[in-house]
């Protein structure tokens, strides 16, 4: 892939998560093909994962995806976790030292499971 290939391929996954998280219909124009793309351009010459930053974009504007119960949001939780983990048993020991009243709180205040995932793998990364 040339350079603004892989530019492209990284805008179209934050757009189209950002338009699919906020609920938005297949016939609804996108609200980042209005935007200043200098952001996105940093954000990708960073490394910045697209799909948290969408994630993000889309907890700041109150555009989030809900999830009915915990569990159901636990599970969203764990498949985002399962992207950082190099094996199914590191996952399962991650899943096992989560600790459920923190991912029980991010469920109550509407943060969204990529966003919490995000966190706690950025937390045990650092010990």
């Amino acid at each position: 892939m040339r350079k603004d290939d892989r530019y492209d391929a990284f805008y179209e996954t934050y757009a189209n998560e950002v338009h699919r998280i906020s609920g938005k219909s297949a016939d609804d124009p996108r609200i980042t093909d209005l935007m200043e793309q200098e952001p996105l351009r940093r954000a990708y010459r960073d490394g910045v994962d697209p799909l948290a930053l969408a994630a993000h974009f889309c907890h700041e504007h109150g555009h989030t995806e809900r999830f009915p119960t915990y569990e159901s949001y636990f599970t969203a939780f764990a498949n985002e976790l399962k992207r950082f983990a190099a094996d199914t048993a590191q996952l399962s020991g991650w899943l096992a030292k989560a600790d459920p009243a923190r991912i029980n709180s991010s469920f109550e205040c509407g943060v969204h499971p990529r966003l919490a995932a995000d966190g706690y793998y950025r937390f045990v990364s650092q010990r």
